[in-house]
């Protein structure tokens, strides 16, 4: 299958992976989706945009056979950054990808906290991958909720 519609492909995948999960508000799985949401037409590098009640989750996802570049990187943070002046910072960030991205973006990505998930077996497999980090946040972010309580 070609790559580019194997990352449509993922995207979607994740977006079906996500809805099975509780609490969320919004989940839109593509660029003109997000574009909308936003009104704003410059938000490009964020495939997935999830809202739950009290936080966000933003991903970036490759289905590719060659490592993101630090240009990749850079676009995903400019996104995640405009993103963060419309609804502040109480988000967590992934980056989903077939191959790990290159040397030069990876402290990009850490600097901003930006989970990397990583699985070459399947669109599947990494939509799956996903969903089980999601939950995980999820699960934290209840189990903190209840404390402040």
């Amino acid at each position: 299958m070609n790559p580019v519609v194997e990352g449509y492909l993922l995207e979607e995948k994740i977006r079906l992976e996500i809805s099975s999960l509780p609490g969320v508000v919004y989940n839109i799985s593509t660029d003109e989706g997000i574009k909308k949401h936003f009104n704003d037409n410059t938000l490009n590098g964020v495939d997935n945009y999830i809202q739950f009640r009290t936080f966000y989750i933003l991903i970036q996802d490759k289905w590719v056979a060659r490592p993101a570049s630090q240009p990749q990187a850079a676009q995903f943070l400019n996104c995640v950054d405009k993103i963060c002046e419309k609804i502040g910072n109480n988000l967590f960030l992934i980056w989903a990808c077939k191959t790990p991205p290159s040397r030069n973006a990876i402290p990009d990505l850490n600097r901003k906290k930006v989970k990397i998930i990583c699985s070459d077996v399947s669109v599947d497999e990494l939509a799956q991958c996903v969903r089980d980090y999601v939950r995980e946040i999820i699960t934290n972010q209840s189990y903190a909720m209840e404390i402040d309580e």
